[in-house]
């Protein structure tokens, strides 16, 4: 009965070591039949450390202690310490010795044993090699410690199905396997702890058979010159739960080297390892199809992979816990060449590369999916990743926050390399690329939120590198710094920024959303706002040829100086700024007193551009000391068409200022409610007072200028050009078909005020603008103007409602139609100027409390000829202190002169008053009056039916 007792509790006992896991399966033989060699070791590491780290989470070992009065029963055997090979081995009391045991288990006739070595230490002198067709269960009781003195292998496993567990192989040395060689297929090698051996290739463990475990074993201190715990090879192995600390290579796999195919490394621990070349935890070289799941792994070092290189297709690197790793090159954690691998919901944290702190990739077809990347540190490229030469990466989901390089968390170097729905927040950039450095091509980077990145130079989000068809996508991409760029540095080609959020990044210099230098860019359908820049809040480019920037919204962007929205500098040329909605940006620090450099452009600058469109954009609410909405300096060929231009302000040019530009179109625009102050936000004493305040909607010096067929209304400024001041040395403008409607002045050209040469104002229509000298046009001190087939609608002014001009020549004004309006002193006022003709023009309503009409002083050679006259309070003509002038084939009716004659000519000197039509008039005085004049010629005029007080001369 006893005996009965006992074998149901061995029974039960069996039962719990296959619930282990330790399972068996056909063997395969191999050519090394060799018994108890001992194997010679090629190069031997030497080491004095015997520190070991505290095992984590190790999985508990099954432990068995026999009662020594335990008899023999089934296939069980003993070794102990104090065993003989006299003895029975069937009892811990009658136990073999260790050399003995092991040598009689492996012959066959034991097929199906198990064999429990007893605690205590034994002294290994030579390997045991098992090469029979034997299934056998080796399994340490307590505390074995099997001791190799640095002399040899222990076990030599070439066939069989063999387990071994729950031993400790201390100092064990060979030259494939310092404890374990084994190329059989099937073993289990579970619940052991190796330390201390040494081996040419697998310190503690050598493996190149098929469907071999490793489970629940730690490994400690081993060395070898590759693979110093493990060394894999064959197909389908099993490395699971082991702890692997402080395990070193020579050249690879600190821990493991593995090159065999669909091996699977799973839920391990690997602390403080090293290989002095690749993968200071794991080297995977050529190796298909490989499972790298739930290790951890901490403090693991190497030249490449500081915990794992893999090189080969397919493999899996999932949900694994790497921190604290370090790589002296590149892949701080991971390194990964090859076809289609995998690397999905890994936590990298704490690790440092030279490149790339997490992951190095050089691989084809490679996924990183749902990893979370935190407080890598890259010293060169890619603080999270790094991609070098890699083609058709996938980088998806990924959070990534907080790493550090020189340039980008994540580094971009390959052929169509996918990055979308990532978190890149919080990296920072020593360099540039403080969110992605990409220098790739095809680069798509689509749908990720990149927030609070900072890089000190170029590109504080993303920095395209001299990239070629990147294409940057639905990103929301928000409080990124840099100095140029400080959401996104774009030096490319054939590149596209589309349907992005751009909102409060910063850039200390140019480009607070965007830097661009490149050719054949597209940056469409943005929401680009409330950045801030030195110069080009929203956007800047710089020695850009095909830049097309369209249907972008770009709102309460800020520029200290200039291009509140849009910067461009550089000799940029084929610029297109096209169906954006470019609204209440500001260029110019405000509030301040201590401002060196004015702002320009609210909404553009142009500085040195070249062939610049500006189409079918609202423009509306934008401030900058000079050109609220734009300015354009040293530009040519700029084309503002078809824009709304609406409620801007500035000092100079309400809407738009031009400086020392040549070509310029503004055609098709509506220009309305823009203002040039000179009391606004900006401090005024940095320029002359007397400069600014000029041009309501345009405001410019330039050359080869044309204005046409825009309306101009509602437009104020302080000093000239309610809606249009033309500054001196201006050339050659064009004037033509526009609307002007309600602009005015406090002081001269309510519309227009001319200081140029070479002007043509032509069939425009002036409306109610108001000023106190020019109430439509103001001209000073111009050369070759020509004003001819407008039309002046009630105009107001105190000199010359419609047309004032004054130290000028050559004007010519002809075929205009002036109807109401109110003057003091004349329609049109010339004084101090020579040689101008006006002629066949329309003077109908006009209420002057002086004169009505033409208000002549100073001037020389004057033509009035073919004038028509009619209901017009005021006198018509008034010529004083002229010399020349010829008052011809006018027809003057039905007007009624309050305080004066019809003509009148005073201090004058040579003055022709012939050919006229004078009839049906009222005058309180005379019809033609002259005072003190010398050479006065007044002949063949019709003078008749007028209502005169009194009448110098008769009919």
């Amino acid at each position: 009965m006893k005996d009965h007792k006992k074998l149901i509790t061995f029974t039960v006992l069996m039962i719990f070591i296959l619930i282990m896991g330790i399972t068996v399966t056909s063997a395969t033989s191999t050519n090394d039949t060799g018994s108890n060699t001992t194997y010679s070791t090629s190069s031997h590491v030497a080491t004095d450390s015997h520190v070991k780290i505290e095992k984590i989470n190790t999985v508990n070992k099954t432990k068995t202690t026999l009662n020594k009065n335990l008899k023999q029963s089934g296939n069980t055997y003993y070794i102990s310490t104090d065993g003989s090979s006299s003895n029975s081995g069937r009892s811990s009391y009658d136990a073999w010795s260790y050399g003995y045991g092991l040598n009689t288990l492996k012959n066959p006739k034991y097929n199906n044993s198990i064999v429990y070595i007893q605690p205590g230490t034994y002294k290994i002198n030579s390997t045991v090699t098992f090469n029979k067709k034997t299934t056998l269960k080796i399994e340490g009781v307590d505390k074995v410690i099997l001791n190799g003195t640095n002399r040899t292998t222990c076990f030599n496993i070439v066939n069989g199905e063999i387990s071994i567990s729950n031993l400790e192989f201390r100092n064990f040395e060979g030259n494939t396997g310092g404890a374990i060689h084994n190329t059989a297929n099937n073993t289990v090698i579970s619940c052991n702890t190796f330390s201390d051996n040494n081996a040419n290739l697998g310190g503690a463990v050598y493996i190149n058979g098929n469907s071999i475990s490793l489970i629940s074993n730690s490994f400690y201190t081993n060395q070898a010159n590759y693979g110093g715990a493990v060394y894999a090879k064959g197909n389908y192995n099993y490395i699971y739960n082991n702890t692997l600390s402080d395990n070193s290579a020579k050249y690879s796999g600190g821990a493991v080297n593995n090159q065999g195919i669909l091996t699977e490394i799973i839920e391990n621990r690997f602390n403080n390892n090293k290989a002095n070349t690749l993968g200071g935890a794991i080297s995977n070289w050529n190796t298909p199809d490989a499972l790298i799941e739930y290790n951890i792994m901490t403090y693991n070092n190497a030249n490449y992979g500081g915990s794992v290189y893999y090189r080969g297709n397919s493999t899996n690197i999932y949900c694994n816990s790497f921190e604290n790793n370090n790589a002296n090159y590149s892949g701080g954690s991971v390194f990964i060449i090859g076809h289609d691998n995998s690397i999905q919901e890994n936590d990298f944290t704490n690790n440092y590369a030279n490149n790339g702190a997490g992951i190095n990739n050089l691989g084809i077809n490679t996924d990183i999916i749902c990893n979370e990347f935190t407080y890598n540190k890259a010293n060169s490229l890619g603080g999270a990743i790094s991609n070098w030469n890699a083609i058709d990466a996938t980088i998806i989901s990924n959070n990534i926050t907080s790493n550090k390089a020189n340039y980008g968390a994540v580094y971009v170097k390959g052929k169509n390399i996918k990055l979308s729905n990532n978190n890149i927040n919080k990296n920072t950039a020593s360099t540039s690329g403080g969110a992605i450095f990409n220098i790739g091509t095809n680069t798509q980077i689509t749908d990720n939120n990149i927030n609070n990145n900072t890089a000190s130079n170029y590109g504080g989000a993303i920095n395209n590198w001299n990239t070629i068809n990147t294409t940057i996508t639905s990103n929301k991409i928000m409080q990124n710094n840099a100095r140029f760029g400080g959401a996104i540095y774009l030096k490319s080609s054939d590149s596209t920024v589309t349907q992005n959020d751009l909102i409060s990044n910063n850039a200390d210099s140019t480009g607070g959303a965007l830097e661009i230098n490149g050719i054949r860019n597209n940056i469409t359908e943005n929401n680009i706002n409330n950045n801030t820049a030195s110069g080009g809040a929203g956007i800047s480019s710089y020695y850009t040829n095909k830049l097309n920037i369209m249907n972008n919204n770009l709102t309460y962007n800020n520029a200290y100086f200039s291009g509140g929205a849009i910067y461009s500098y550089g000799n940029s040329k084929n610029t297109i700024i096209q169906e954006n909605n470019i609204n209440y940006n500001t260029a110019g620090n405000l509030n301040t007193t201590s401002l060196i450099v004015r702002g320009q452009g609210g909404a553009i600058y142009s500085d040195r551009s070249n062939n610049m469109t500006i189409k079918y954009n609202n423009i509306k609410g934008n401030k900058a000391p000079d050109g609220g909405a734009i300015n354009s300096q040293s530009s040519n060929k700029l084309n503002i068409q078809y824009n709304n231009l609406t409620y801007n302000k500035a000092q100079t040019g309400g809407a738009i200022d031009l400086l020392a530009s040549k070509d310029i179109q503004i055609l098709n625009n509506n220009i309305n409610h823009n203002t040039a102050l000179i009391e606004f936000d900006w401090d005024k004493s940095v320029v002359d007072e007397h400069y600014i305040g000029y041009g309501g909607a345009i405001n410019y010096r330039a050359d080869n200028v044309t204005i046409k067929y825009n309306s101009l209304n509602n437009n104020n400024a302080t000093r000239g050009g309610g809606a249009i001041n033309i500054e001196d040395i201006s050339t050659n403008s064009d004037i033509t078909k526009n609307i002007f409607i309600k602009n005015n002045v406090e002081y001269y050209g309510g519309a227009i005020y001319n200081n140029a040469k070479n002007i043509k104002i032509i069939n425009n229509i002036f409306s109610n603008n108001t000023a106190y000298e020019g109430g439509a046009i103001g001209s000073y001190n111009i050369t070759n103007v020509t004003m001819m087939n407008n039309s002046f609608i009630n105009n107001e002014a105190y000199k010359g409602e419609g047309i004032v001009v004054m130290d000028s020549q050559n004007s010519n004004i002809t075929n205009n139609k002036f109807t109401g309006g109110n003057t003091i002193y004349g329609t049109i006022y010339f004084e101090f100027s020579n040689n101008f003709l006006i002629n066949k023009n329309n003077f109908t309503n006009i209420q002057g409390v002086s004169i009505s009409g033409i208000s002549l002083a100073s001037s020389v050679n004057c033509k009035i000829i073919e004038n028509n006259f009619r209901y017009n309070n005021g006198i018509i003509i008034s010529s004083d202190y002229c010399n020349n002038t010829i008052i011809s084939k006018n027809n003057i009716t039905h007007n009624n002169m309050e305080y004066g004659p019809v003509i009148g000519d005073s201090d004058s000197i040579n003055t022709q008053i012939t050919k006229n039509k004078i009839t049906d008039n009222n005058a309180i005085n005379e019809v033609i009056s002259k005072e003190d004049c010398e050479n006065i010629k007044i002949r063949n005029n019709l003078i008749k039916n007028n209502n005169i007080t009194y009448d110098d001369y008769g009919a």
